[in-house]
């Protein structure tokens, strides 16, 4: 079964993206793939 982040932790950075963060840095920050955090923020 795959790991899941729960809903505050996704929307905690899709507000960081809002923001003005890149998607790169939080990428990073949070050892994550672009392509997951696009797939977060398509969420909500």
């Amino acid at each position: 079964m795959p790991f899941q982040y729960s809903p505050e932790f996704r929307l905690q950075l899709c507000e960081r993206m809002l923001a003005g963060e890149r998607i790169s840095s939080l990428a990073e920050e949070f050892s994550l793939s672009v392509s997951a955090l696009a797939r977060f923020c398509g969420g909500f």
